[in-house]
């Protein structure tokens, strides 16, 4: 839905993985594989506190997934 949704529905979408993540049922892990290379990425690695070069062995790589 993030990449092919309007923008109500990409809003939708995100406040959804907001409350996911709030509610524990997604990790950092979930919400990268989620948002990466969405136009919501920045948003939604903000509210989860992931640094921009965040890998899913959490780690930090000099590149981007």
């Amino acid at each position: 839905m993030l990449q092919i949704g309007n923008d109500k529905v990409k809003e939708a979408t995100t406040n959804e993985i907001k409350d996911y993540y709030d509610n524990e049922d997604f990790d950092k892990d979930d919400v990268c594989d989620i948002v990466k290379g969405t136009d919501k990425e920045d948003e939604l690695f903000d509210h989860a506190g992931i640094d921009k070069f965040y890998t899913k062995d959490n780690s930090f790589s000099d590149l981007e997934r």
